[in-house]
């Protein structure tokens, strides 16, 4: 017994002995393959350094140059520092300027000598969190004055990295220049999604925007309350359901003024699985196309797009045969000329693999909207606007009002009365 207790004793202390050394090893490779990911993308450079790495930690130095630009004194360098626990890793970092901005006394000023962004994060069996902060920017020169918040960016997702919380804070920003001024006020992102598919990810965004404002010598905009919340979710039959809400309470455009703005979108009956595949094939077509590097591509790259773009074509027919449903339920504002108001769906019914119907032919929709006629007039060459949508039957003039009715099915369009053909497709 005793034997067996002093092995099992033994074998904890060196597997925490070894544990730190063994996080150490997995962090220098993640860091290794991040780099390089980052190092694919367009317009940026990404290369490791320093690594110097010591039992329970490591010091880092990641340099990210930018293109085209090749002079070293333009990289931008991430510094970190790294902790290893067992079967943890905390980091802190700090973005530091390129060398030619550091020496400019206005750039330092305006950041009271802080570095522009500073990182926190932990690892551990449990997840990540990660906590950025940017650095506060004050800047007063030759009557310009800004004044820039922080912000704050929170990210958490668990080990296995299938999804992930956001949240963004910022109090925003003063700019003056002359006779403009310019307010951002109160900004707030919340999001937390999870993975469903290679490509697919479903979940709920909220985001808030307390005040904007910019003014200018004969200009004056302002919104106060704008809001989008969205969500997107997995329904019965390996199906998705998106609903996204874009709202406003007030919107003042020099004189005039608007109130609650709400438009609301609703989009049903995603049919996940053929959604993967066309996102694939697109992924495909446009990887192949990246490829072709001269204006007139060989018999054989041609054939090779054709194949592709034919495949994106077979598998967007087979998602849309799925069936899908898209509504505007709500479209409203009260305008200083009267309300605008409008609403519409479209639905794509399913198609049984033996219905090789064209699409289109048993797709069915309706639509009506409502604005003031002044509403237009505010635009450039409002009157000419106005009479040539009359003059196409696109608008019809009620009043003070102009007005829209359409409906879709049997492969007919009617707008307004009027009958439009519409073409098969696929």
């Amino acid at each position: 017994m005793n034997k067996w207790l002093a092995t099992g004793v033994i074998s904890v202390v060196a597997l925490m002995a070894a544990g730190p050394y063994i996080t150490g090893t997995v962090a220098q490779k993640k860091l290794a393959s991040l780099v390089q990911l980052l190092d694919k993308q367009p317009h940026i450079r990404a290369s490791i350094d320093k690594y110097e790495r010591s039992y329970l930690g490591a010091r880092v130095e990641i340099l990210l140059q930018p293109e085209p630009a090749t002079d070293a004194d333009a990289a931008w360098r991430v510094v970190a520092s790294l902790k290893y626990g067992v079967a943890s890793l905390n980091a802190q970092a700090i973005l530091q300027l390129p060398p030619q901005l550091q020496q400019d006394l206005h750039v330092r000023a305006a950041l009271q000598n802080r570095p522009p962004v500073s990182v926190r994060a932990a690892a551990s069996l449990l997840g990540v969190d990660m906590f950025l902060r940017s650095a506060p920017v004050t800047y007063s020169k030759e009557g310009v004055t800004a004044a820039i918040a922080p912000v704050e960016l929170r990210l958490d997702a668990p080990v296995t990295m299938d999804a992930v919380g956001a949240q963004v804070q910022w109090n925003g920003l003063t700019m003056k220049s002359g006779g403009e001024e310019f307010l951002i006020s109160k900004f707030q992102l919340q999001q937390n999604s999870r993975k469903l598919t290679s490509h697919l990810w479903v979940g709920d965004l909220v985001l808030a925007l307390e005040n904007f404002e910019w003014r200018s010598p004969g200009t004056d905009l302002r919104s106060s309350g704008m809001e989008i919340r969205s969500t997107t979710q997995k329904t019965r039959g390996s199906r998705l359901k998106s609903e996204l809400l874009v709202a406003t309470n007030t919107l003042v455009l020099d004189d005039k003024t608007f109130h609650d703005q709400r438009l609301k979108l609703e989009v049903e009956g995603l049919a996940i699985d053929e959604l993967e595949n066309l996102i694939v094939a697109v992924e495909r077509r446009d990887a192949a196309m990246a490829k072709v590097t001269t204006e007139r591509p060989d018999r054989e790259q041609m054939k090779q797009q054709e194949k592709l773009t034919k495949a994106v074509a077979n598998a967007g027919s087979a998602f849309l045969r799925k069936g899908l449903s898209i509504a505007v339920p709500e479209m409203q504002s009260t305008t200083p000329f009267g309300p605008l108001a409008g609403q519409g769906s479209l639905v794509q019914p399913a198609m049984e693999e033996a219905d090789k119907a064209p699409l289109l032919t048993r797709t069915q929709g309706t639509m009506s909207f409502s604005m003031p006629l002044q509403l237009l007039m505010l635009l450039p060459h409002g009157e000419e606007q106005v009479a040539a949508l009359i003059e196409q039957n696109l608008m019809v003039q009620e009043g003070e009002y102009l007005k829209a009715e359409a409906t879709l099915g049997d492969s007919m369009i009617v707008l307004n009365g009027q009958q439009i053909p519409v073409p098969p497709l696929l």
